[in-house]
């Protein structure tokens, strides 16, 4: 049994024929599955401010939400998985800022601006640079990369959603063009077995070992 509330229901006193109705054992169940009430979670996070002895610099713990330097950008921030929630609609649903600002005030009372969860994002893309890097070199030195590319219309704008993958990791690449300087940019220095189907971008790159699909 993994319900988590149970709503009951009376035997009805009399069948739809006017006879009257007796009990039995059998019971029936219908599992009802629903999305709980969604609310803003308020989480204050407080830090103890100290003044160093030798310099007089004011101290303290970094806050969530502030720059590099420890100073908090804004008295209230968004939280990681507001974030999340955010960035995914944006990139992986195609929802603009303006109505995932809309959204998120609707269903979960969170009022953000479509200004601010641009600048989210803004954020981290800066963030997560390095981690890209990461990826970026173990596919081009991986020993075989999957490749593929799609169509991505985003803000108004077409362009193309680029894949490099290997059983570990998958780089996406998302840029306005479907051309070969996007393959030399991200694989370019690539020695490896590329599986790709015929594009001619993929067939055109004459020393790597090709596997088609």
């Amino acid at each position: 049994d993994t319900s988590e509330e149970t709503v009951a229901y009376p035997m009805p006193e009399r069948c739809a024929c006017g006879g009257s109705v007796t009990g039995t054992d059998e019971v029936e169940c219908v599992i009802e599955e629903e999305i709980p009430e969604p609310r803003v979670k308020h989480i204050e996070h407080r830090a103890h401010v100290g003044k160093c002895g030798k310099c007089g610099k004011r101290v303290m713990a970094k806050l969530p939400g502030a720059s590099p330097d420890g100073k908090p950008f804004s008295r209230v921030v968004l939280g990681g998985r507001a974030q999340a929630l955010a960035l995914s609609l944006r990139y992986e649903h195609h929802v603009s800022y303006r109505s995932t600002s809309r959204l998120l005030e609707r269903w979960f009372g969170l009022r953000v601006s479509a200004g601010a969860l641009s600048q989210v994002s803004t954020r981290r893309a800066r963030q997560t640079a390095a981690a890209k890097g990461e990826i970026l070199s173990h596919v081009q030195n991986a020993p075989v990369v999957g490749a593929d590319e799609t169509g991505l219309r985003q803000s108004g704008q077409s362009g193309w959603a680029w894949l490099f993958r290997t059983p570990t990791a998958s780089l996406f690449e998302i840029n306005p063009s479907r051309g070969s300087q996007v393959f030399e940019a991200e694989l370019g220095r690539f020695d490896g077995v590329l599986v790709t189907d015929f594009y001619s971008v993929y067939t055109a790159q004459k020393d790597i070992l090709h596997a088609y699909c």
